[in-house]
C-alpha cells in the first residue's frame, strides 16, 4: 500500500471517529523534519528525568514547562499585584460563534448560575453582553445541524437527564431556564402530553424512529426511557427550540439588570484575532456578502461544532439534504423515480457513507416502496416485494465496515478487569492504554459468552453482506433478551469509554478507589477520563517514539460499536442487505460516477477545514503541531508566546490534525475532546464552561489584571505537590505488574486451550498469582505447552517499569476542570 492510499484510509477511519465516514477528512499534514517541538508540553531532555523519594521505579519528570510556570507564576504575581483594582462599569462583553446546542446550553446555564447566585453577582456589580453569531436562520436557533427542527433522522444515542452545574441548585431555578438543565424530563414531559400524535407523526416522517419511540414506551405509555434512541433529531430539535425562546425571554424580562443578550443569524464568524490576547475579536460575514465586520469582546466562546463540505457536489441527481422524508419525496419525483407515489422497480439509489449519516436515509427511501409496511408501533419488512428491487441501496465507502447495531448485554462471570486495573493502566505515562486492555475485554466477552476469543464473529472475514446479516442476526438474539456478542463488546467498551473496568458494582468500585486515590480519581469518571485518555497518545512525546494509528484504529472500533446505530433502524438497513435490495461497493467519492437513470443521496462530511474560525487560527496562537491548538486548562487558547487568551474553544479544536512523521507513517496530534457533534457532551461541556465564564467575569468586573491568568495561576496552585501525587500512584505499583501477569496467562490459557471448558477451568485461576503458578508450574512439571509456556515467561520478565507522568503532566492530561475544581476557584474568589 503506497503512503497516498495509507493516508487516505486513516482519513477515513478518522473521519469516523468524529461521526461520519464520508470521504477524506481534509487536515493539514506536518512534515517532522521540517519542525521543532521545543514548545511541546511533553518534550523534554533526558536529564531532565530524575528520582524522587519514592524509589527508582517511581521517576518523574520534572519538565522545563513545569519550572518556567512556576517561576512565571511567582514573577507574574508581582505583576499582576502592582496596581490597585478598579472596578469595571461597563458590561463584560462575550462573543459567541455559533448558537447551536453548545453555546445555547451555555448561555442558559450562565443565566442559572447568575440566578443562583444573584445577590454576589449584585454586590460585585457584574453586567454581561452576549453577542451571539449564527449562520443559521433564526428559524433553527440553538438546534445545531444534527437537531434541524426538518431533521426526521432518528437520534442514534439517548438524551442527557440532569446536568451538575457547579454553583447551582436546579430545584431554586425558575422553570424557564431549570427545564433545560434536564433535557431528558423536559422533552419526554412534552412528547407524553400527546403520544398518539408523536406516533401518527412518526409513521408519516419514519417508520423506524416510530418503532423505537413505541418500544421506549413503558409504565402503560406514562413515561419514556431515554436512555437510548426514541425519537427523531427534529421533534427534539422542536421540543427545545421553544424552551430556548422562553429561556431567552426569561432573562430579557427578568434579568437585563445583570444579563443582555443581541443575537445575529445568518452571520458567519471567518476569523478570531488574537494579536491582544485580553481583547480577542471575532471577525463576521453576512451570509452572501463579501463585507466583513471585526468586533472585539472581553472573552469569545466557540462552538462551530459540525462544518460540513459536499462529500460528492450536488446536483439535480446528487442530494446533500439533512433526512426529510419530504425532502427524499421531493427528490424522487423531481427525477421521475416514483410511479404511483412508489419507487419504479429496478431503479438504483447510491448513499455515500456506510455509518449512521447513511443510514438515516433507508427508513424515508423505504417508504416509497411496498418493501415495509407501517404498524401500529413500527415497521413490518415485506420479504416478497425484494424480486423487484435488487440492488436498489448502494452505499458506496472507503472502507468495508459498517457502523454495528447498538446492542447491550450484561456480563455473567467474574470479570477479568477491575476499575483499580484500569485506573493503574491510565497512570503510566504514554502507553497505549487501549491495545493493552483489549485482551481483558475479550476474555471477558469469551467468559460470558462461552466461546474462546479466537471463534469471536467479528474476528471472522466477511464481505459487507455477511457482516450485515451476522448483524441482523444478532439483534434479532438481542431482541429476545438473549446475550450477544456485540452487545457484550459494546458493554466492554462503554466502560473503557468512561475509564472503568469491568466489576459488576460499577459505583463501589468507584467509590474504593476514589478512597484509596483521591488525588487522581475524585471526580475524573465519565468524560473527563473519556477526554483525558487521549491525551498522551497524542502528544509528540508519544508520537516521536512511534506512531499512533495502532491506537487510533482500536478507539475508532471501540466507537463505532459504543455508538452504534439503534437496533430498529440498523435491523431494517441489515435486513435489506439479506434480501439484495442493498450492497456496498468500495471506492473513492472524487472522480465518482453514476450510470444513467441513478441518484445519489450523499451527506456533507465533517471538515474541520470549513471551520473558518478555526483555520484562521492557525499559526497565530500556540499550537501542538500547525493547525492544531494547543489548549491551556478550560480549553483556552494561548498566544504564540503561551500567553492565555481570552478565548474558549467548544469546536472543533479538540479534534486533533493528522500529520505525517518521517517515513510517511500517519498520526493523529492534540486530540482531547472528539465529540463536538454528540448531545451528551455539549450538555456535558456547557455544564463545566458556564461556571467558569461567571467567574472569568466576576475577576474582570472587579478589575483584576489578566483575569484568565490569574485564573490560571490559581490552578497551578491549587495542584498536589509532587511528593503527595508520588506517594498516592505508588500504591499502584504492585497492581501494574500484576495486571501484566494477569494478561500474559490469559494469552497463554488461549492458546493452549482446546475448547471453551478447558479455557474457563484454566482463566477461572488468572485472579491471584497463587493459582496462576501452580497451573503453569503443573504444564512445566508434566512437560506440557513448552513454547507457549517459554513465551509467557519471557513476557513476564519483560515487563516495563511502572512509570506515571509528573503531577503537572498527568493533570494536563485533562482540559476540562472538574466540578469539585471549579468549587474551590469560587470558593477562592470569595476572598479576593
Amino acid at each position: 500500500m503506497s503512503s497516498e492510499q495509507h493516508s487516505l484510509e486513516f482519513s477515513a477511519f478518522f473521519a469516523e471517529l468524529f461521526g461520519q465516514d464520508l470521504g477524506i477528512v481534509e487536515l493539514p499534514t506536518v512534515d517532522f523534519a521540517t519542525r521543532s517541538f521545543s514548545n511541546d508540553a511533553d518534550s523534554y531532555p533526558a536529564d531532565w528525568e530524575a528520582s524522587d523519594s519514592e524509589g527508582e521505579e517511581f521517576r518523574n519528570v520534572g519538565r522545563p514547562r513545569a519550572a518556567r510556570l512556576r517561576q512565571s507564576v511567582e514573577r507574574d504575581d508581582e505583576d499582576l499585584e502592582e496596581e490597585e483594582p478598579v472596578p469595571r462599569t461597563t458590561p463584560i462583553r462575550h462573543g459567541l460563534s455559533g448558537f447551536g446546542r453548545r453555546n445555547s446550553l451555555l448561555l442558559i446555564y450562565v443565566a442559572a448560575v447568575i440566578h443562583a447566585n444573584r445577590k454576589l453577582v449584585q454586590q460585585r456589580s457584574l453586567h454581561l453582553h452576549f453577542t451571539i453569531f449564527e449562520m443559521q436562520s433564526e428559524a433553527q436557533a440553538g438546534s445545531g445541524y444534527s437537531c434541524q427542527t426538518f431533521s426526521d433522522g432518528a437520534l442514534n444515542t439517548g438524551v442527557p437527564s440532569q446536568v451538575l452545574i457547579p454553583q447551582v441548585d436546579p430545584a431554586q431555578l425558575p422553570s424557564d431556564i431549570g427545564d433545560l438543565t434536564d433535557l431528558a424530563k423536559y422533552i419526554t414531559s412534552e412528547l407524553l402530553k400527546d403520544v398518539p400524535g408523536q406516533k401518527s407523526t412518526l409513521a408519516k416522517e419514519n417508520l423506524a424512529a416510530l418503532q423505537l419511540f413505541s418500544e421506549a414506551l413503558h409504565d402503560d405509555e406514562r413515561k419514556i426511557h431515554t436512555s437510548e434512541s426514541f425519537t427523531t433529531r427534529g421533534t427534539v430539535g422542536k421540543v427545545q427550540q421553544p424552551k430556548i425562546l422562553k429561556a431567552l425571554a426569561y432573562i430579557r424580562e427578568h434579568m437585563s439588570d445583570v444579563m443582555n443578550i443581541e443575537r445575529y443569524f445568518e452571520q458567519e464568524v471567518i476569523g478570531v484575532d488574537v494579536a491582544d490576547p485580553q481583547k480577542p475579536c471575532l471577525i463576521v460575514r453576512k451570509i452572501g456578502s463579501m463585507e466583513e465586520r471585526r468586533e472585539a469582546f472581553d472573552f469569545v466562546h466557540l462552538a462551530n461544532g459540525t462544518p460540513l463540505s459536499p462529500t460528492i457536489p450536488p446536483s439535480d441527481f446528487v442530494s446533500s439534504n439533512p433526512p426529510n422524508h419530504s425532502a427524499v419525496q421531493d427528490f424522487l419525483s423531481q427525477n421521475s423515480a416514483l410511479i404511483d407515489g412508489q419507487i419504479r422497480q429496478n431503479s438504483q439509489i447510491f448513499i455515500a457513507g456506510f455509518s449512521l449519516s447513511a443510514y438515516d436515509y433507508v427508513p424515508l427511501i423505504l417508504q416509497y416502496t411496498p418493501l415495509i409496511e407501517a404498524t401500529e408501533s413500527g415497521y413490518n419488512i415485506r420479504d416478497e416485494y425484494a424480486k423487484d428491487y435488487q440492488g436498489l441501496l448502494n452505499f458506496i465507502s472507503l472502507t468495508p465496515t459498517p457502523t454495528p447495531p447498538r446492542l447491550m448485554s450484561k456480563a455473567s462471570r467474574t470479570p477479568v478487569l477491575t476499575t483499580e486495573e484500569f485506573h493503574t493502566v491510565f497512570l503510566q505515562k504514554n502507553f497505549d492504554w487501549l491495545n493493552f486492555c483489549l485482551v481483558f475485554l475479550e476474555a471477558n466477552v469469551a467468559r460470558s459468552l462461552s466461546v474462546l476469543p479466537r471463534d469471536f464473529k467479528y474476528k471472522k472475514a466477511m464481505n459487507s453482506t455477511e457482516r450485515m446479516v451476522d448483524y441482523a442476526r444478532q439483534t434479532e438474539a438481542h431482541l429476545r433478551g438473549e446475550v450477544t456478542e456485540l452487545g457484550l463488546q459494546r458493554a466492554m467498551y462503554e466502560r473503557f469509554y468512561f475509564g472503568r473496568g469491568f466489576d459488576l458494582d460499577v459505583d463501589e468500585a468507584e467509590r474504593k478507589l476514589v478512597e484509596k486515590a483521591p488525588i487522581t480519581r475524585t471526580d475524573r469518571v465519565g468524560y473527563f477520563m473519556r477526554r483525558g485518555a487521549l491525551s498522551d497518545i497524542t502528544s509528540l512525546s508519544y508520537i516521536e517514539q512511534q506512531p499512533n494509528k495502532p491506537f487510533i484504529d482500536a478507539y475508532l472500533n471501540m466507537y463505532r460499536v459504543y455508538a452504534g446505530s439503534p437496533p430498529a433502524i440498523h435491523y431494517l438497513v441489515a435486513r435489506m442487505f439479506e434480501l439484495g435490495v442493498a450492497k456496498n461497493t468500495q471506492g473513492n467519492f472524487s472522480g465518482f460516477k453514476m450510470g444513467e437513470g441513478s441518484l445519489c443521496l450523499a451527506p456533507g462530511r465533517l471538515d474541520r477545514t470549513a471551520d473558518k474560525a478555526l483555520v484562521s487560527l492557525k499559526g497565530n496562537v500556540k499550537e501542538v503541531v500547525l493547525g492544531q491548538p494547543q489548549y491551556a486548562k478550560g480549553r483556552v487558547i494561548q498566544s504564540p508566546r503561551g500567553e492565555p487568551a481570552h478565548v474558549i474553544d467548544m469546536g472543533m479544536g479538540g479534534h486533533g490534525t493528522e500529520i505525517r512523521t518521517g517515513m510517511g507513517k500517519i498520526s493523529i496530534a492534540g486530540m482531547q475532546w472528539p465529540d463536538t457533534h454528540a448531545l451528551g457532551p455539549a450538555v456535558h461541556s456547557a455544564g463545566i464552561v458556564a461556571p467558569m465564564t461567571v467567574l472569568f467575569s466576576l475577576i474582570t468586573a472587579q478589575g483584576f489584571n489578566q483575569p484568565v491568568k490569574r485564573f490560571l495561576q490559581h490552578y497551578e496552585r491549587t495542584l498536589p505537590s509532587q511528593a503527595q501525587f508520588s506517594k498516592e500512584v505508588a500504591q499502584f505499583a504492585s497492581v501494574w505488574r500484576d495486571l501484566h501477569e494477569k494478561r500474559a496467562f490469559l494469552v497463554l490459557c488461549e492458546t493452549v486451550a482446546e475448547n471453551f471448558d478447558q479455557y474457563l477451568e484454566y482463566t477461572d485461576k488468572v485472579f491471584d498469582s497463587e493459582t496462576r503458578g501452580r497451573l503453569v508450574g503443573g504444564w512445566v512439571d508434566a512437560q506440557k505447552h513448552a513454547s507457549a509456556v517459554e513465551k509467557y515467561r519471557d513476557t513476564v520478565s519483560a515487563i516495563p517499569a511502572f512509570k506515571p507522568p509528573s503531577v503537572e503532566a498527568y493533570f494536563e492530561r485533562f482540559v476540562d476542570l472538574t466540578p469539585s475544581e471549579l468549587q474551590k476557584f469560587w470558593e477562592a474568589h470569595m476572598n479576593l
